[in-house]
């Protein structure tokens, strides 16, 4: 008896050292894929239908409104800012993807870490200092554009705001499913 349960300890401890099973590793990896892509469709489709609407709305609320209008510039920034959303959304890594999905199931373990990795550098790159950056940007220009060429502080400060706003959750919402079992299953190796 005293055999069988060291046996069992061993087992134990080598299936510790050496991680999980590669048929379970597979499951894993090729369940975050999938609600990846399914997470990351919602996600690009809602912000584009957003920054699409919020574009077409101003847009067309500044030129109605007219060049003698107070709230026209306004109008006009925030049009060209959710338009240069719409094209960095468009531009950006996280575009909804169908490549391969179906065929998950036939993959080989490291064919799917291959996988894995491309997705996580993709979410790495959605979320990193660039995307902030450029968020940064876009709300810097609008608050300085309004409040020194068109004199409106006001307006200035909640232009300014409100794009940091937006362009934070944006940011914040983008999926990691990915990015975050890589994280687990490669601690402290970037994808």
């Amino acid at each position: 008896m005293r055999e069988v349960s060291s046996l069992v300890v061993a087992l134990v401890i080598a299936q510790t050292a050496l991680g999980e099973p590669p048929a379970d590793r597979g499951d894993r990896i090729r369940a975050a894929l999938r609600e990846d892509a399914a997470s990351q469709a919602w996600w690009f489709w809602g912000w584009a239908a957003g920054f699409g609407t919020a574009s077409a709305v101003q847009l067309g609320l500044a030129g109605g409104l007219g060049l003698d209008s107070r709230l026209a510039p306004s109008a006009a920034l925030g049009g060209a800012g959710a338009s240069l959303a719409l094209i960095g959304l468009a531009i950006g890594p996280l575009r909804p993807r169908g490549d391969g999905l179906d065929d998950l199931d036939s993959l080989e373990l490291s064919a799917l870490e291959a996988q894995l990795r491309a997705q996580a550098k993709r979410e790495a790159a959605a979320t990193g200092w660039l995307p902030y950056v450029l968020a940064v940007s876009v709300a810097t220009a609008a608050g300085v554009t309004l409040w020194l060429h068109h004199d409106q502080p006001l307006e200035a400060g909640i232009a300014f705001g409100v794009d940091l706003l937006v362009g934070g959750t944006q940011i914040w919402t983008a999926p990691t499913e990915a990015l975050e079992l890589w994280e687990q299953l490669h601690p402290g190796v970037d994808p």
